[in-house]
């Protein structure tokens, strides 16, 4: 059984060559921690991938935690196609299982 955590809207996505994608944005609600996932929606579909890194910091303005968030991605054609990917403020749930 799964149990929801928090909130993350995905602003950028970036590729960290041998590693995967990093997804930059902020964290509206609850905690990220490792090993959690990321449910978000991609092209139409609904994608859920495993948290392997994080890096958080404050954004002094506003007082709120941005992050980059590294994500498990099955192949490289997946990397490629969410490195190019606009998400226009996507929202992914925190979830783990």
């Amino acid at each position: 059984m799964e149990e929801r955590k928090g909130t993350f809207e995905i602003q950028d996505s970036f590729k960290v060559v041998g590693r995967g994608i990093v997804f930059a944005g902020a964290i509206l609600e609850g905690e990220i921690n490792l090993g959690d996932f990321i449910r978000f929606d991609f092209n139409g579909r609904t994608i859920d991938r495993r948290i392997t890194g994080i890096d958080v910091a404050m954004r002094a303005s506003e007082n709120k935690p941005v992050a980059g968030i590294l994500i498990d991605c099955k192949n490289d054609f997946e990397i490629d196609d969410l490195r190019n990917w606009n998400p226009i403020l996507a929202i992914g749930e925190i979830y783990c299982v």
